[in-house]
């Protein structure tokens, strides 16, 4: 049940990639003056059909449908998670707690919120046209057109780039204008899933931090509602897909050499890494407001079950004394 909670959303980051590649593929459409008069010199077609739609219904339900799946308690003796207490409490002097964590997830916070914002408006991938490629023997034009194509400038005027928000804009116009229903799914997917979802988890963080500062842990007894924020994030982080975009979107790049022989290359750019330093904040927030929650839960736990062997053991020793006193 643990790895396939893990693994879940990890089926889905083709299509985020596909959503990208075919928007560089519709923004090579390009007109230019010739000779007074508009011509179209380039189109660029890219559609998302069937097969698109079921994958992304597939990846979306199946993510959510992990929610549902309650990993089983395991029983934990007193004296083991004493043990564990100690080993975990030297780990845990070592991470900051109390006004410390909560500076430190401000800032966190801020960091984010400035990698979000300006990763979503850099360009992530860029798209050009090599043609050479589009040449005979390789390509279907024939070298005896091949000045005449040239004075078109094709290969400057085929370079593209595309950012997360520029695509996003682009599916909404779409939509807004009678797209078809695998537009609404990619806007959703990108609107919903990738930015929402990530930038709302990590406000819940913030609030977890605030609520570990103010003692909630250390003196609520009901452990149903002990980590209300951090049970929140912990469904958002599973929702939220920034890093399963963005790792869809380094495999394109990393297999972009199979277009080239279609005179298509693929283009790492720098929003790419911006957007990735977002994520890591955002991991990191995860991260330092989750770990001590566990302790602290467990600890809780042991107590009754440290009463218990204790209660037990006492009744042990008065049957025993009864039984010793009978026989004498």
């Amino acid at each position: 049940v643990i790895v396939l909670k893990a693994i879940s959303k990890w089926a889905s980051p083709d299509i985020f990639a596909y959503v990208i590649l075919i928007h560089l593929v519709r923004s090579l459409t390009h007109e230019i003056d010739f000779w007074g008069m508009p011509m179209e010199a380039m189109r660029g077609v890219g559609e998302l059909r069937l097969g698109f739609t079921g994958f992304a219904t597939f990846c979306v339900f199946s993510t959510i449908a992990t929610l549902g799946l309650r990993t089983p308690d395991e029983p934990h003796n007193a004296r083991e998670v004493a043990t564990e207490g100690g080993a975990s409490q030297r780990y845990l002097r070592w991470c900051p707690s109390g006004k410390s964590l909560v500076a430190l997830v401000c800032v966190l916070f801020a960091a984010f919120a400035v990698f979000l914002c300006t990763g979503l408006q850099m360009p992530c991938m860029a798209l050009s046209v090599n043609m050479d490629a589009m040449y005979e023997p390789d390509g279907p034009i024939p070298l005896s057109m091949k000045p005449m194509v040239e004075q078109f400038h094709l290969e400057e005027i085929s370079k593209t780039d595309v950012s997360m928000w520029a695509c996003i804009t682009e599916l909404a116009s779409r939509v807004a204008h009678g797209g078809g229903p695998n537009d609404c799914i990619a806007l959703g997917l990108y609107v919903v899933f990738v930015v929402a979802f990530t930038a709302l988890d990590m406000f819940v963080l913030v609030i977890g931090a605030f609520q570990q500062h103010s003692g909630i842990w250390g003196d609520a007894t009901d452990s149903t509602h002990r980590f209300s924020a951090l049970g929140v994030s912990h469904a958002l982080k599973k929702l939220s897909m920034m890093d399963v975009a963005l790792v869809g979107l380094f495999l394109i790049l990393c297999c972009g050499s199979v277009y080239e022989k279609e005179g298509l290359s693929l283009h790492f750019r720098w929003g790419l890494f911006v957007l990735f330093c977002a994520e890591a904040c955002h991991y990191l927030t995860y991260f330092l407001v989750s770990r001590p929650a566990p302790q602290a839960s467990r600890q809780a736990a042991a107590k009754p079950a440290e009463d218990l062997e204790d209660n037990s053991s006492n009744r042990e020793e008065e049957d025993s004394s009864s039984m010793s006193g009978t026989v004498v």
